[in-house]
């Protein structure tokens, strides 16, 4: 895997709760040489689960007030700590912390609560 949890956790809190640019963002995640399009589809994904992601969260950390579902999921992840969340997210419940791709979702069908 070329980029780790923890850089991931760098560029989305970054891109969408400081609301930095796509290249402020990758700088900020320690690969200012990043491609736009991976910041981009980690944003695209992140958004998506972030409803799944706060309910799953929820089993290990009090759900915040926050604006939004996006800003509540990457305060839950903060508190938690990303590779923490993740091994939790992906170990006990199969879920991958930016989705899965419809090719490799387990038994054919995304997670869904």
């Amino acid at each position: 895997m070329r980029f780790g949890i923890a850089a991931i956790g760098l560029f989305l809190k970054a891109r969408l709760l400081d609301g930095r640019t796509l290249k402020s963002a990758a700088v900020a995640a320690g690969d200012p040489g990043m491609a736009y399009q991976r910041g981009q589809q980690w944003v695209r994904r992140f958004c998506s689960q972030a409803t799944a992601l706060a309910a799953a969260l929820a089993a290990l950390t009090r759900p915040p007030t926050a604006p939004d579902l996006v800003a509540r999921a990457l305060a839950m992840l903060e508190t938690t700590g990303w590779v923490a969340a993740h091994r939790f997210l992906f170990g006990r419940l199969r879920m991958h912390l930016l989705g899965w791709p419809p090719f490799l979702a387990p038994a054919g069908r995304p997670c869904a609560f």
